[in-house]
């Protein structure tokens, strides 16, 4: 009997290298990924990884819709799998084939995803809504999307907050500020002048240009 947890995401970035790891160590299992993303983002580097890892090709359509080659061969390749954890949007073509498959055979398909969005009404709130039915279970970035998928009458225990994968454990490094960079915060930053702090991806899709 499978006893091996297979991963299907669409990306790995590398800011998820310690939750990847860390799954690879308490179990045997199997990650593949999509080989880009709209925006270049670093990946993950598989040495850090405990697992076999491999890249699929990423199939782009019209509005948005994509696909990753290899992820049905991986369900059914030897070995098998017990439980699937599959990168949860609904663009992503290959996750619904996931959770259809999960169905019939009886496997858990859990989807890591951001869960609702805010301000989805009409036939954009209910598919995504079937579409989260679909799965055993789903990994949520933070707590007010556990709130909001309960509300919505999704049982508490088949809800997972994991915090965006963020690493705890792993200490930080520090070093001196360079002089430049400390004198440059000397000199801007006080207790008249406004500051703006952002926290989040440099991508260009976020729009950063209007701030500055």
């Amino acid at each position: 009997m499978a006893s091996r947890l297979c991963l299907l995401l669409n990306y790995a970035p590398h800011y998820r290298a310690a939750v990847l790891g860390e799954l690879s160590r308490r179990t045997p299992c199997r990650l593949l990924t999509g080989d880009r993303l709209d925006e270049p983002l670093r990946k993950v580097e598989p040495e850090r990884l405990n697992c076999h890892f491999s890249e699929g090709r990423t199939i782009l359509f019209p509005g948005g819709l994509y696909w990753v080659r290899g992820g049905f061969r991986m369900l059914t390749e030897p070995g098998g799998c017990s439980r699937v954890v599959v990168t949860g949007e609904l663009s992503f073509l290959s996750s619904w084939v996931v959770l259809i498959w999960g169905r019939l055979r009886g496997v858990p398909v859990f989807l890591w995803t951001h869960g609702m969005y805010k301000g989805e009404t009409g036939w954009a709130k209910w598919i995504r809504i079937v579409y989260f039915r679909l799965a055993s279970g789903l990994l949520l970035y933070h707590d007010h999307a556990r709130r909001t998928m309960e509300q919505l009458g999704f049982r508490a225990e088949r809800l997972h907050v994991i915090y965006n994968a963020v690493d705890d454990v792993s200490p930080i490094p520090s070093a001196p500020l360079p002089t430049d960079v400390k004198s440059a915060f000397e000199s801007n930053f006080d207790a008249v002048r406004p500051v703006v702090l952002f926290t989040g991806r440099l991508l260009q899709g976020k729009r950063l240009d209007l701030l500055l």
